[in-house]
């Protein structure tokens, strides 16, 4: 009995269960089936880099649609200070399909983003959208930024001299943060006391240019670092090898003749450019690693063109018929009387053979002699009227003149009589002698001419070797073989067998030289326009 009223209940509940679900299907309230409404925004993220203190990532856009074809209202909102949002209409608001873009500030003042990695969260909020509201990841990772300074290192050096001080490269980041840097660089002539390290960091860059000849030598050392913004980063390094080494008076003034009683001892002389032309006198006592102006002439047109000296007594020439005199080694000059009617005459050069008997050769044929050191001055008739520009006696009694025009006169009794030589018609700016018969001239177009028999005839010397003819404006000999010419673009030209053969000289500037001067076969000195002043130990190699 008990199991047929369980099977009763069974199939009782199957039959209510039945009753329900017809019921339920046959319902008269239909179910919604309208499909939920969704936005969609595109990118979902964004992933970016920047190097500290900029430049910030470019502003981007984001887009926001629907699932259908409903318009659907939304807001977008973040809360960072390195982010900027906004759309069209000026708003944080819009209306399916729209968009908006993203200003990104990696520098705005304080607000600059430290090395590291920052994130934010967009927000895309709206109270129609079912799937709302969507984040938008935004990542920004900012990176140290490799500085290196300077971009540039500029090395003089000589052949023979002592190697040139080492000159640092800082190498920092923009933030100060520390970063593992390598640098590496081909020229052997070039090192650094620390190739590796960890920025902040100063390298000391060093040159040897022993192995080295004269010229213009390049090469670069690049820094990297892994990561690291900015890297890698180049410094350029130049280094002129000169026998030629710079010295400077620190100024551009135009020096016009140069002279040294000794190693140490030396004078230059020359003018201010421009319409007033100055007279200027510099000395040194330490072989030109200092030069001191000692005299500036206040009236105008007063350039100084020839210097001369006996040890500390000397002579300085220049236009409107200066002559300037001391006795304690260039301290105090004195005006000296040329004692010409016609004072506006330029004087160009000066030679002393001794204390108290000089020459000074100027326009128009001038020619002025002392035989008490200055304190009187007489005319000497020199038989021409062209402008003399060099002057130069080995004695009391020989001597020669040079100039424009072929100007070429020569005495062997101390001036009281010229006669006149001839060597071709250039204009001649320079004459040197080693004595009474062995002589050269120099002047415009490469010309050097040389004599054996004191002037009676002349040998034109070509500068074949060189491929180039400057004009040349200063001839220095310490023997009958030894010897230099310069003149204009920085040409220095040396023979060591009189002149058959020169050889240019690399003198690091393309500068006029006007003068040239040599104590023996290794140590000397010229100096031209714009201040410039070379020094060698090395007789120029």
């Amino acid at each position: 009995m008990h199991q047929k009223m369980l099977t009763g209940v069974v199939f009782t509940a199957f039959v209510l269960s039945a009753i329900f679900i017809w019921s339920a299907g046959c319902s008269d309230n239909p179910v919604d089936d309208e499909p939920l409404l969704i936005v969609e925004v595109e990118p979902a993220s964004f992933d970016l880099h920047a190097p500290y203190g900029g430049p910030s990532p470019p502003s981007t856009f984001v887009y926001v649609t629907s699932g259908t074809d409903e318009e659907i209202p939304f807001t977008f909102r973040d809360e960072s200070s390195w982010m900027a949002l906004i759309n069209l209409n000026n708003t944080h608001e819009g209306v399916t399909p729209d968009s908006f873009y993203i200003d990104f500030f990696v520098w705005r003042g304080d607000d600059t983003l430290e090395v590291g990695t920052h994130a934010d969260t967009i927000w895309i909020e709206s109270d129609e959208a079912s799937n709302a509201p969507l984040f938008i990841e935004v990542v920004m990772t900012i990176s140290g930024k490799m500085v290196v300074y300077p971009s540039r290192l500029t090395f003089v050096a000589s052949i023979s001299g002592e190697p040139p001080e080492p000159k640092n490269i800082v190498v920092t980041s923009l933030d100060g943060g520390p970063y593992f840097y390598e640098s590496n660089h081909s020229a052997s002539w070039l090192s650094l006391n620390s190739p590796n390290g960890v920025a902040s960091d100063t390298v000391a860059v060093s040159v040897n240019a022993s192995a080295l000849t004269a010229g213009s030598y390049l090469d670069t050392i690049t820094f990297s670092a892994e990561s690291i913004s900015g890297s890698p980063q180049s410094v350029v390094c130049s280094l002129s090898v000169s026998p030629w080494l710079p010295q400077t008076t620190g100024y551009n003034q135009t020096l016009q003749d140069v002279y040294f009683a000794d190693h140490l001892n030396g004078w230059a002389v020359g003018y201010l450019p421009g319409s007033t032309r100055n007279g200027l006198i510099y000395r040194t006592t330490d072989g030109g690693e200092n030069w001191i102006r000692t005299d500036y002439l206040d009236e105008d047109d007063s350039a100084l063109g020839g210097i001369a000296f006996i040890s500390d007594t000397g002579w300085a020439v220049g236009e409107n018929g200066i002559i300037l005199h001391t006795v304690d080694g260039g301290d105090n000059w004195q005006y000296q009387s040329s004692g010409l009617p016609d004072t506006t005459v330029t004087l160009s050069d000066v030679c002393f053979v001794s204390t108290r008997v000089g020459w000074i050769v100027g326009d128009n044929g001038m020619v002025l002699t002392t035989s008490n050191g200055g304190t009187n001055w007489f005319a000497q008739n020199s038989g021409i009227g062209h402008d003399l520009v060099s002057v130069m006696f080995v004695d009391e009694e020989y001597g020669w003149a040079v100039g424009n025009a072929n100007a070429i006169i020569h005495t062997t009794d101390g001036g009281q009589t010229w006669q006149n030589q001839s060597a071709g018609y250039f204009d001649f700016r320079g004459v040197f002698f080693t004595d009474r018969n062995i002589g050269w001239i120099v002047g415009k177009f490469g010309t050097v001419a040389h004599t054996i028999n004191g002037g009676s005839s002349w040998t034109t010397q070509p500068l074949e070797s060189i491929g180039f003819l400057p004009n040349l404006r200063s001839v220095y000999f310490i023997n009958a073989s030894t010897g230099w010419v310069v003149g204009d673009g920085g040409s220095i030209l040396r023979t060591v067998n009189g002149g058959q053969y020169w050889q240019q000289q690399y003198s690091d500037t393309d500068k006029w030289l006007f003068s040239i001067f040599f104590l023996d076969e290794y140590n000397g000195w010229v100096v031209g326009d714009e201040g410039v002043i070379r020094h060698t130990t090395s007789g120029g190699y």
